[in-house]
């Protein structure tokens, strides 16, 4: 009996574990601010115009897509396909962007980085419920 109930935990322990998540871990390259600026929408949030203006955007998220349109006042608008939109502030320091906004009882920080594997990609990096997340970010022009 105990040697049955010890093959059948070790059976679970073994095929509960499975393979780790073999996701590549993605490097954040050494860029300065200015290249950055193609992406900033060169007016204030104030006076932003959702249809026209430039913006990040993945639809690579579980949840829908997400869109960034970031202003040179320092804020950013956000829209969370299936939870709504926002404002929130950002600003440049160590190679990326930081973004930052409160959403209904939730804190949320992004960050916008280029990789050094690819300079032409641009990921965006963020913590869910489900874990830290980190989406390869499209401009919209």
């Amino acid at each position: 009996m105990k040697l049955s109930l010890s093959l059948i935990l070790a059976s679970l322990f073994i095929f509960s574990c499975g393979k780790p998540n073999s996701k590549p871990e993605v490097q954040q390259e050494a860029i300065s601010a200015d290249d950055y600026q193609f992406s900033i929408n060169q007016k204030p949030s104030k006076r932003k115009t959702i249809r026209t203006d430039k913006y990040w955007y993945t639809d690579e998220y579980y949840r829908g897509d997400i869109s960034l349109y970031l202003y040179d006042d320092g804020k950013v608008y956000y829209e969370l396909e299936n939870l709504g939109s926002g404002e929130g502030e950002w600003k440049y320091a160590d190679d990326k962007i930081t973004l930052k906004a409160s959403f209904s009882f939730i804190d949320m920080e992004f960050e916008l980085f280029l990789t050094e594997r690819n300079p032409d990609k641009f990921y965006l990096k963020f913590t869910d419920s489900k874990g830290t997340q980190v989406k390869e970010v499209k401009l919209k022009q």
